[in-house]
């Protein structure tokens, strides 16, 4: 999937190494080709005089010998340009992802999966099919396929290949709640396998649901995944559906892995507003279908930290707070916000804005005269 942008960028794209050792290679054989000739032409300029019949065949028959060979060496010049161009594929991977409860019809959150990406040389595209399953302690459930017509790999400023695959279940549609998505890799590089010396071809993953317009889904699903090379060539699939029984806890156990580590993989957005429990939300969208985000994403945004000080401060002083309340309550909103991230925190805003009141209540309530003070609030579970 490394080689994802190599294979599927434009032909009118700057030259990369292939176009370079294709022109090269080409070159090589024009001039042998040549010398070839000249030396042809040399060996049978002596005939002329001698043997004028064998001179006058080689004289009308070169030029046809001539078209022959270069047409020939046109079409294996083009035949090498695609070789080098799609010639890692194809292959097989497998990967494994933690879907959350929402994502799957029976709530389970291991899911395996495998991919044969194919090359179609006469369309100039890439395919993929394959099928996932709910893995459970080395049990495999279901088969769930899935194809894809639309693979394509983008380049970011560190020149870090994305393969970017947009799929559609076809197969025992009932075992997800959504229908298409697009999966993402990307390379994971120094991982070794037991012996130390033979490098893991593998890839960092992320799923994302989408949705058609003429469609009714009500979960937006976005899990992470680990990734990595099987085979390099088209494997039968009960020889995969038994890799997968067999190196399932593997896979997690790697996927475990990049979930630990520091930093994260720049493939996983850092923050996701929309998904406060782990990967799937319910679409909540206002008016104009803007997805509204969670009160904690929006506190924790130091692009609008700034604007959101000047409103806070505004509206508590139209309340009557002074100035060391309304302080305090933006440290204990950031505080807040920062124990319960969009990942961890619950989803009910109405929750998490009746904790701020409470807060403000009971230190109001603790500045009071005694004499005057009423009965203190009731406590917010």
């Amino acid at each position: 999937m490394k080689n994802m942008y190599r294979v599927t960028r434009p032909a009118w794209a700057s030259m990369e190494k292939v176009e370079f050792r294709t022109i090269l290679y080409a070159t090589l054989a024009f001039l042998t080709f040549s010398e070839l000739a000249q030396y042809l032409r040399n060996t049978m300029e002596p005939f002329k005089a001698s043997k004028p019949r064998v001179y006058l065949i080689y004289e009308l028959g070169w030029p046809i010998l001539e078209t022959i060979v270069l047409s020939f060496g046109c079409v294996a010049l083009l035949w090498f340009y695609r070789k080098q161009r799609v010639g890692v594929y194809p292959r097989t991977f497998i990967y494994a992802f933690y879907m959350s409860k929402g994502a799957v019809t029976s709530g389970k959150s291991h899911v395996v999966d495998y991919c044969h990406v194919k090359p179609v040389i006469n369309t100039g595209k890439i395919i993929v099919h394959g099928a996932s399953y709910q893995w459970d302690n080395g049990k495999l459930s279901k088969r769930v396929g899935f194809k894809s017509n639309y693979v394509y790999g983008t380049q970011d400023d560190e020149e870090e290949t994305t393969c970017h695959i947009e799929f559609t279940i076809d197969e025992n549609q009932e075992e997800r709640l959504y229908r298409h998505g697009v999966l993402q890799f990307r390379a994971v590089y120094g991982q070794e396998e037991n012996d130390g010396k033979k490098g893991v071809d593998g890839y960092v993953g992320y799923l994302r649901s989408t949705q058609k317009s003429s469609e009714l889904q009500d979960v937006e699903v976005r899990s992470k995944g680990y990734a990595e090379l099987y085979h390099e060539g088209l494997v039968a699939e009960d020889d995969v559906h038994l890799a997968l029984t067999r190196t399932g806890d593997v896979l997690f156990g790697r996927l475990d892995t990049l979930l630990r580590a520091f930093p994260r993989p720049a493939l996983w957005p850092a923050d996701d507003p929309m998904l406060p429990d782990n990967g799937v939300t319910l679409r909540k969208t206002n008016f104009w279908g803007h997805h509204i985000p969670t009160p904690q994403s929006v506190i924790l945004k130091n692009e609008l930290r700034p604007h959101i000080d000047k409103l806070l401060t505004k509206v508590l002083r139209l309340t009557g707070v002074d100035a060391e309340a309304i302080k305090e309550f933006k440290q204990f909103a950031i505080s807040q916000a920062e124990l319960e991230s969009p990942d961890h925190c619950r989803a009910d805003q109405t929750f998490f804005n009746r904790r701020f009141i409470a807060r403000y209540r009971m230190r109001e309530w603790i500045d009071c005269p005694s004499d005057t003070r009423p009965l203190p609030p009731h406590p917010v579970p």
